[in-house]
């Protein structure tokens, strides 16, 4: 069980020190593992202590030799945690067997620097004499107190005003003593509270400019100030142009009423940063009824902020989408019939310039509209997305072109671009158009010119990343940066830019669903946007989109189907609404394709008993009074496996998905749509060309 002096911390124990407990008369040792067990003890220790055989309690528990040390452990605990490098324990009384008392001196340290597991070691010193002079001194105490006491006997009238007076003491005394205990009590939660506490000296006119005169520790966590650097300075030393003044106002009132106040407000740490604070503001007032001092309590809520905005985002997010999910239908409808009837009238009447004088503002207002419906649907997250696996260098370099010449030669425009950037999962068109709205935002912010950077690079997030937050989980992102030299823009602009409808700029210069629509968009990708923006130093747009590990295919068929050869397969149109029925039936027609018209479900069954096998497209709307279009394609392809199938749809991603139909099938035609549209989605599903 004993410990060899070699294995012993050279530094703490060198020979010397050794040497000299070995010969004191005075002096010795003992080894304890961490558990205060006893592993070794200097043969001199038997000297100091008058007994024999110490030997034997090795093994055993330092209890079985000392007893107690009373009040020691927290010291023995600092000891072991390395929290305090030596504990002194003086003049410590030890019966001996023959009822005397010897004294002692013990200093306990870690037998090796740093390493709490490897036990302390206990210098012990004989104290005796120190001890019986302290005992002396008592026992002469003892006897002057007689004396005195014999004295006050003497005097009758003297001890019964002696009597009274060390009552009075007494009780005076457990008065302090009680008083002290609570004060330790008070400045112990004080100190080890995880809320930030500040007392400050209170002015009469103005107690928000009165000086600190405490902080806790936790104060100097939270902002990143010393006690040094905070004390006697004014707590308007935190505060900073988001800090409201109207809560400081209440502050000040209430104090000067002598009245407890709680308010939530911004405040500064050392390093500038902002953070919400949640205080509780409460006087302290003397006998005299004056202000003296205020305390101040509070807790860093930024957190707790920051999910209360998400969620006040994502509830007008959903009240919008309610709104356009719910016009959605019979707008895209109508919308349909004006662009398509207003494109087929400029084709039918090319030469015509009157005819184009009014008929170009129908088309161009109709497809505005559209636009703006398409914008309230991806804000809401509701907007029908055809993700692909893409490559966001490539989108970026072909949006560089368009880009270009509207943000105007005095602005440069500079990418960078990684060079082994991951793959996402996306709606290429709908990235196009949110950095193409990014770039006109930063345009509009740099009047005088300046610097428009996109960046890609790939990025890890993980938990202890400050980038995280309720939208995003850990994991492999691509980030996309928009950064711009502009005007930048101040917190309370910054807290709405996502708002639908809302904008800075003038009447009639921007509708306000821009970024609306960039949010929605990132949003329904399973991404997330951040934006980082002061006053006269530009803005940052952070996007982050989840990376995929699939390899991108090639699509070789273009888009644009320009020269479409004329049809003759058999379509059954199933349309409920009459005016886009008629409308789809006239471009088809034109086109040369033989159509089979049915204004709901069952008639399309009847008229399939008929000319089932001649048909070789199923071209239908989706949300139907009966049977709903999905549920149509699945009965007659159970019955004519040949039958290809195209869906319209008005709806949201949400309400076609209740139909069963996902939004990312390629066989699925959005509307409103143009004619040309509707005959080229047609010749691709036909020719299995998508």
């Amino acid at each position: 069980m004993s410990v060899s002096i070699s294995k012993l911390n050279a530094d703490l124990l060198s020979s010397q020190i050794l040497t000299i407990i070995h010969t004191s008369d005075s002096m010795a040792y003992v080894v304890l593992s961490p558990e205060l067990t006893i592993l070794q003890l200097s043969p001199n220790l038997e000297l100091i202590l008058r007994q024999e055989n110490l030997s034997s309690f090795a093994g055993r528990p330092l209890t079985d030799l000392f007893g107690e040390f009373i009040g020691a452990e927290d010291g023995l605990a600092a000891i072991l945690n390395g929290t305090e490098p030596v504990y002194r324990l003086d003049n410590i009384a030890r019966k001996q067997p023959d009822d005397s008392f010897i004294y002692l001196t013990v200093q306990v340290m870690q037998l090796e620097r740093g390493n709490p597991d490897a036990g302390m070691l206990l210098v012990i010193e004989n104290s005796t004499k120190v001890g019986h002079l302290h005992q002396s001194l008592a026992q002469q105490r003892n006897e002057l107190k007689h004396e005195i006491k014999r004295r006050r006997e003497a005097e009758k009238a003297l001890q019964e005003l002696n009597d009274e007076l060390e009552q009075r003491v007494k009780e005076r005394t457990a008065e302090l003593a009680k008083a002290n205990e609570q004060l330790r009590l008070l400045e112990a939660a004080i100190v080890n509270t995880s809320d930030t506490v500040i007392i400050t000296d209170a002015e009469p006119e103005d107690p928000t400019r009165s000086g600190i005169v405490y902080v806790n520790k936790a104060f100097t966590k939270a902002t990143g100030y010393t006690y040094k650097e905070i004390v006697g300075q004014s707590q308007q030393a935190f505060h900073g142009p988001n800090t409201d003044p109207r809560q400081l106002a209440r502050i000040r009132d209430a104090l000067l009423n002598q009245e407890s106040v709680h308010v939530e407000l911004v405040n500064y740490r050392k390093d500038g940063s902002e953070f919400w604070a949640d205080m509780t503001v409460a006087p302290i007032i003397n006998e005299n009824h004056e202000l003296t001092h205020f305390v101040s309590i509070e807790r860093d809520v930024t957190e707790r902020k920051q999910l209360e905005n998400a969620l006040l985002q994502a509830q007008k997010m959903e009240a919008v989408g309610l709104l356009a999910g719910g016009i959605a239908h019979d707008f895209n409808n109508v919308l349909t019939v004006i662009i398509s009837y207003s494109d087929l009238l400029l084709r039918a009447f090319k030469n015509e310039d009157k005819i184009h004088k009014y008929v170009e503002p129908i088309y161009t207002a109709g497809k505005r509209a559209s636009d703006l419906t398409h914008q309230l649907l991806a804000f809401s997250r509701q907007q029908v997305l055809l993700p692909e696996i893409v490559n966001l260098n490539e989108i970026i370099t072909e949006v560089e072109k368009m880009i270009r010449r509207p943000i105007g030669e005095d602005i440069q425009f500079t990418t960078l671009l990684a060079s082994d950037l991951w793959q996402i999962e996306a709606d290429p068109g709908q990235l196009s158009q949110v950095i193409m709205n990014l770039a006109v935002n930063a345009r509009d912010a740099m009047p005088q010119g300046g610097t428009l950077t996109v960046q890609t690079e790939n990025i890890i997030l993980d938990k202890k990343d400050g980038r995280i937050s309720p939208e995003l989980d850990a994991g492999e992102y691509i980030k996309l940066s928009v950064q711009d030299t502009g005007e930048g823009m101040d917190s309370k602009t910054l807290s709405r830019i996502f708002e639908p409808f809302f904008t800075t700029k003038k009447t009639g210069k921007g509708t306000g669903l821009g970024l609306s629509m960039v949010y929605g968009i990132i949003a329904q990708s399973n991404g997330g946007i951040y934006v980082h923006s002061e006053p006269q130093t530009g803005t940052r747009f952070e996007i982050y989109l989840p990376r995929v590990q699939e390899e991108t295919e090639a699509n070789a068929i273009s888009d644009a189907l320009t020269q479409q050869p004329q049809g003759r397969e058999t379509i059954l149109l199933v349309e409920d609404e009459d005016s886009v029925r008629n409308l789809a039936l006239e471009g088809l027609t034109e086109r040369g394709y033989n159509i089979l018209v049915a204004a709901n479900g069952e008639e399309a069954l009847a008229l399939c008993q008929e000319h089932g096998n001649e048909i070789d497209l199923l071209l239908t709307d989706v949300v139907m009074p009966g049977i709903s279009g999905y549920e149509l394609a699945k009965q007659l392809q159970s019955q004519f496996p040949k039958m290809k199938t195209l869906y319209m749809t008005g709806y949201t991603d949400t309400i076609i998905s209740r139909h069963g139909l996902s939004s990312n099938t390629r066989d699925l035609l959005q509307k409103p749509f143009t004619i040309g549209i509707l005959t080229g989605k047609v010749y691709k599903v036909l020719n299995d060309l998508e």
